[in-house]
Formats: C-alpha cells, structure tokens, sequence
C-alpha cells in the first residue's frame, strides 16, 4: 500500500469513529435504570445502574459484611450518632476492620463523603455505624 492509501484509511477511521460518537452523545437520556452495553457485535449485557446513598461503604461495588474483627481496644460509645465529612486531599480514606493501619481495609471513602460516627477510640479513631473505623484525623464536622 501507499503512503497516500494508508492515509485515507485511517482518515476514514477516525471519522467514522467521530460519527459514532457524536450519534452517542446526541442520544436523549430516558432516565431508565436498566442500560444495555454491547460486549460484541451479536451478544448484549443487560446491567442495571442504582442510586446509592453516600454513607453506604463497598467492596468491589458489593455492600460489605459485617464485621468479624474481635474488639481487643478501648472505644467510647457516643452519646448519639455524629454526621461527620471525610476531609482528605488524596483520592480516598481506608476503612479498617479495627482502629490501627494495622488491620485490613475493607473499603474506601471519598472527599467529602458523609459518614456516621457511634464512638470513639483512644487513639482518636472512629467507629462507624456500620461497624467500621477511620482515623478521627481525616474527618470534619462540615463539608471541605
């Protein structure tokens, strides 16, 4: 092939690639939760996308269980649930199964995601109310 030939089949590529994208984003939004994604040219996937709400922690996109961790360290029950923000400047804050970097992550927060704190531990560590705990450091009062 020519120089000249290769141009205008790439040429041709990125145009119909243009096309398909301009006819993707010109699509109305039906607002349905159910979306089909093509995985090839004759099978379809159907996934269903659901709102959750932001102090609901996940594992690899499942809720996460319950925790197992035996309670080997002192923690002060507050007198009611707490709001508090995640104040951090990286992308995410560990949630551990116990108060310590010491202890498996089970999940991760986002900047200014709300939580609810139920106590306190000696080493100004969290427990949340799913039974989980971060470090009091990254947390706020109000949203960053």
């Amino acid at each position: 092939m020519t120089e000249n030939t290769i141009n205008k089949i790439v040429s041709s590529a990125v145009i119909i690639g243009m096309a398909f994208s301009v006819a993707a984003c010109s699509k109305e939004d039906d607002n349905r939760p159910e979306t089909s994604l093509t995985t090839s040219s004759t099978s379809t996937t159907m996934i269903t996308i659901e709102t959750v709400p932001e102090t609901t922690l996940f594992v690899f996109r499942e809720p996460i269980e319950e925790n197992d961790q035996e309670v080997t360290w002192q923690e002060t029950e507050l007198q009611s649930e707490l709001p508090k923000y995640v104040k951090i400047n990286s992308d995410y804050l560990r949630v551990r199964k116990g108060p310590g970097t010491e202890y498996d992550q089970v999940a991760a927060l986002t900047k200014n995601m709300l939580v609810i704190v139920v106590a306190k531990t000696q080493n100004n560590w969290y427990k949340l109310d799913s039974g989980y705990y971060v470090s009091g450091e990254y947390l706020s009062d109000t949203k960053i």
